[in-house]
């Protein structure tokens, strides 16, 4: 009897471990310094980017720095913006390119390169966001690449909650181009369901295949829905029991040091580690084009 009582107990400890220790979340965002649009200026829209996670009270997240798109003084002086309102700057590679289609040491060189032009700026953390969540299509490929990373003192920036949100930004680009005009409102209910179906999605894996709770890192990207929308997503969020914390907090996490034996990383940390615990899918959620198009018709986004 004492000894069904204590199991009773330790099940009963884990459940409310995921409970009282809450659910955490840093925002990181990629592709930084966006290109303008049609809806924005590139100026505009980061001076927009922050004036939204100031009003949204978030003191801090990451901004993954494309060096190709950072390589000029205007792109410079956005990054800037960036730190100056206390966000940190790491690296996202400077040409942007897909590991699987490059060798693995002209791959690494393009990482120095990016670190190159951005190391010099306020708050930059050595984190690197492989482009695509791609770390390789073999062992040897992606073995190279993590050694390489250790031995320049960089932490993989991982993701643990992917998404589609750049191409609700696409199709809203797509758009613009063809003279179309959209209602706000109803592309922030496409964002913010997608969004959110995202978080569950993954945070339900974590809850599946980890004891306690794990410490998310969201991606994001710079671009126009997320500058218009990050505030909303951050009042939803919280609505919802999450705490935003800073990417620093987050990057500490028992995550980071466990590098799963498995060559599905294009999906993130978390679903990574649950594959190589026996998890056979699904993989995604609602992360294809065919889903967002339809949410974009369901919703009337156009207004044409």
């Amino acid at each position: 009897m004492h000894r069904k009582f204590l199991i009773i107990s330790a099940v009963l400890l884990v459940l409310a471990s995921h409970s009282s220790a809450g659910q955490q979340i840093a925002l990181t965002i990629d592709d930084a310094p966006a290109r303008p649009s049609k809806l924005y200026s590139a100026m505009k829209r980061s001076q927009l980017l922050i004036q939204q996670l100031k009003e949204a009270k978030v003191n801090q997240v990451v901004f993954f720095v494309n060096g190709g798109l950072a390589d000029s003084k205007s792109g410079l002086r956005r990054l800037q913006l960036y730190a100056d309102a206390g966000h940190l700057l790491a690296n996202h590679s400077y040409h942007h390119w897909d590991l699987r289609k490059k060798e693995a040491a002209l791959y690494a060189q393009d990482i120095l390169k990016a670190e190159s032009l951005i190391q010099h700026l306020p708050n930059f953390k050595k984190w690197y966001r492989f482009p695509f969540l791609q770390e390789g299509e073999t062992r040897e490929k992606r073995d190279h690449l993590r050694v390489f990373l250790k031995n320049h003192g960089y932490l993989n920036g991982y993701v643990t909650i992917d998404n589609w949100d750049f191409y609700i930004n696409r199709l809203l680009q797509e758009g613009l181009n063809q003279g179309w005009r959209f209602d706000k409102d109803n592309l922030k209910k496409v964002y913010l369901e997608h969004m959110w179906n995202a978080v569950e999605f993954y945070d339900g894996i974590a809850k599946t295949f980890f004891a306690s709770p794990v410490k998310h890192t969201l991606l994001l990207h710079d671009n126009d829905v997320t500058a218009m929308l990050i505030k909303d997503l951050v009042v939803l969020l919280r609505e919802k029991g999450w705490t935003i914390i800073s990417p620093e907090e987050a990057y500490a996490d028992r995550l980071a040091t466990t590098e799963p034996d498995v060559l599905l990383n294009n999906q993130g940390r978390v679903m990574a580690i649950a594959k190589s615990k026996g998890y056979r899918g699904p993989f995604r959620s609602g992360e294809n084009a065919r889903t967002i198009k339809n949410m974009f018709t369901q919703y009337n986004v156009w207004l044409n």
